[in-house]
């Protein structure tokens, strides 16, 4: 953005919880929101989700140098109770994961996601 590089990142990945028993989509999302701070469930192009929005703290171990802010979308696959979607969102910020920037950057997110269509239903 005007020749600064901004440090954000979106990874798309399937879950398959591979059972043989049917599971309850709605069951496993109210599991999910409950499991952890700031989650919450949504519902995208009809199909029930749960959103969480969470800080990773610095780990300069890890050579995590600041804080990340994460947003997680974990999307049950219509017709398909085995199958989930994990779209996660991560940036970080110069210290404070709550600043303007990250605030803006999780605002575009959230309106991709609110954009999210399932083809061929």
């Amino acid at each position: 953005m005007h020749g600064i590089p901004i440090a954000a990142s979106i990874v798309v990945s399937e879950v398959s919880f591979g059972s043989v028993e049917d599971i309850d989509p709605d069951m496993v999302a109210l599991r999910l929101a409950t499991a952890a701070d700031g989650s919450e469930t949504v519902l995208l192009d009809g199909a029930i989700a749960v959103r969480t929005d969470r800080v990773a703290a610095a780990d300069p171990a890890r050579q995590a140098e600041f804080p990340s802010r994460r947003v997680d979308f974990v999307i049950s696959v219509p017709q398909d109770p085995d199958r989930w979607l994990a779209v996660v969102f991560s940036t970080i910020s110069a210290g404070d994961p709550y600043d303007e920037m990250s605030e803006l950057l999780v605002g575009l997110f959230d309106a991709i996601m609110s954009t999210f269509r399932w083809e061929n239903r």
